[in-house]
């Protein structure tokens, strides 16, 4: 029987030597390249606000889901899109057009949405009461169309930190990284 060692537990693992360099501290590189000195722990990763691709991106998610969701309604609804209020990549950016106010009364699955707990939102989870609002939208098939919101949601969270990687991992220059410590070539 051989025993392996996985090569990230070992100290003089030239992948260690490699993510030390690519990750050589605990600050926000988005925050410090906009000179704002701030660790980064799993809430800032986020919710990070100096991350002007992840503004983009959320608000084009909730572009996409508001226009999704007008064009399932049933013909005359008087209901808005934007009563459901944003639950995956929660920035100011997409909840600007999120409708509801002070004072206003949701019906009850739109409520537990808007409801929804910061730190589940932030981490791309799906309200439980999502298809029973879009019911409650004059929606179509909401079953459906929860479906569909919910790959939207799942998929453009996934997205948004791997173009985290790719900006710091560009900003480092990885590949000259990955050459020098993994590699072993000196002059790159």
């Amino acid at each position: 029987k051989t025993k392996t060692k996985a090569s990230y537990q070992d100290m003089t693992s030239p992948y260690k030597q490699f993510y030390a360099h690519l990750y050589p501290d605990d600050k926000c590189y988005a925050c410090a390249q906009k000179g704002i000195d701030i660790v980064e722990d799993t809430q800032h990763l986020v919710e990070c606000t100096s991350r002007d691709d992840r503004k983009a991106a959320s608000l084009k998610l909730w572009t996409t889901i508001y226009e999704k969701i007008k064009n399932k309604q049933k013909q005359g609804s008087a209901k808005e899109a934007a009563w459901l209020k944003p639950f995956a990549l929660r920035t100011q950016e997409a909840l600007g057009p999120h409708l509801v106010g002070a004072g206003q009364h949701l019906p009850a699955a739109l409520a537990e949405v808007a409801a929804f707990p910061d730190e589940a939102a932030q981490l791309g989870l799906i309200p439980r009461t999502l298809e029973g609002a879009l019911r409650e939208l004059d929606v179509e098939d909401p079953k459906k169309l929860a479906d569909e919101i919910a790959q939207l949601c799942v998929s453009t969270v996934a997205a948004d930190l791997y173009a985290r990687h790719q900006t710091i991992a560009a900003g480092r220059d990885q590949k000259a990284l990955f050459a020098r410590h993994v590699l072993g070539k000196q002059n790159v």
